[in-house]
């Protein structure tokens, strides 16, 4: 290629077509379809090459305005351009491309490579290939087909991550926990079939009735745990809050033709027992109800031998009378059976 002033006569112009590479130290330029009057038009649109070694220059504009080895294949307003410049001291390249070809058996990127923002602050993608550890580090977010990609960073609690399974088992394999907490107008206890504990608030009751329930369900609220086994078998423990002490209930489903609900029964303990509890044992004290007496098998005859006669012991009762007396005095020694009389009061 050559540089300079090169006239040409009227009507003829230098022409450059495809495919013509220049060969340059180990690199080559490929021009295609320049059509300039001079050779000295086509130095100035590629610059002058000084050399033909493997540090050869190529400086921008005629007689080298710019630094030497600056680059600029295109205007940077271009769709697509490649760019090669210093700024302050620093060599830099630039590469914007509207369609990027790759056209060979193999493309590599050796060494560290690095994605930054354009103020090259921050870095969104970071490889390095002889850093221990991490290799590829990526900064503010990973999506995949528009879905978020999930990380150690950024799962946990309120991440919004809905997985299969945990631990290798489905949510079916663990015990759901639900709070009533009045936004249902009604809640039937015998639509709640799922393994789990369930509970309803102090005012729920307020603004949701609660159907199939032991007791009404009154301030203080309720808890309900529920367990199961197969599609039809089904355990309940019912407790309800508020007034008086707490008090259990249990009633279990079962299948014949159709899932039908037990009876809910009462769960006795020390606290809800005694007086007027209702409670009624098979066994007082070891004791079948037959072993006691009562109104039905005491009286005469009946063998019923008391600590006490109206509230008196048997030594305080006289047991036989054996005669009266009419005194004027008390007796000095009365009798055991012997009623006496005073004639004089």
């Amino acid at each position: 290629m050559r540089s300079g002033h090169n006239p040409v006569n009227n009507g003829y112009t230098w022409r450059l077509y495809q495919p013509l590479a220049v060969t340059i130290g180990q690199s080559k330029i490929v021009a295609e379809q320049i059509e300039v009057k001079t050779l000295s038009a086509i130095n100035s649109h590629l610059g002058e090459i000084n050399g033909d070694t493997d540090d050869y220059k190529l400086v921008m504009g005629s007689g080298g305005s710019a630094e030497e080895g600056t680059f600029l294949l295109g205007a940077t307003t271009d769709e697509s351009y490649l760019r090669r410049w210093k700024e302050g001291g620093i060599w830099k390249m630039a590469i914007k491309l509207a369609t990027f070809f790759v056209d060979a058996v193999s493309s590599k990127v050796l060494g560290r490579f690095q994605v930054r923002n354009a103020a090259d602050t921050a870095t969104a993608l970071d490889v390095d290939p002889a850093a221990a550890g991490v290799k590829v580090k990526i900064t503010g977010g990973l999506q995949i087909d528009g879905g978020t990609a999930w990380h150690s960073g950024n799962d946990g609690s309120d991440s919004g991550l809905d997985a299969d399974l945990l631990d290798g088992l489905n949510s079916s394999d663990f015990p759901r926990k639900f709070t009533f907490a009045g936004a249902e107008s009604s809640v039937d206890l015998n639509t709640i079939t799922g393994v789990g504990f369930y509970n309803a608030t102090d005012n729920a009751y307020t603004t949701t009735t609660f159907l199939n329930t032991p007791v009404a369900v009154g301030i203080g609220g309720f808890t309900l745990l529920v367990t199961r086994i197969g599609g039809s078998y089904t355990l309940q423990l019912f407790q309800h809050y508020g007034g008086g002490s707490p008090t259990l209930y249990k009633r279990s489903s079962y299948y014949t033709g159709g899932v039908v609900w037990g009876p809910w029964t009462k769960m006795w303990s020390d606290a809800n027992d005694g007086s007027d509890s209702g409670l009624d044992a098979d066994l007082l004290d070891g004791k079948h109800g037959s072993y006691y007496w009562n109104s039905g098998n005491d009286g005469s005859g009946s063998g019923l031998d008391a600590d006490l006669l109206d509230g008196q012991h048997a030594a305080s009762i006289k047991q036989a009378v054996t005669g009266i007396q009419v005194l004027t005095a008390d007796p000095s020694n009365p009798s055991d059976g012997t009623i006496w009389l005073r004639s004089d009061v």
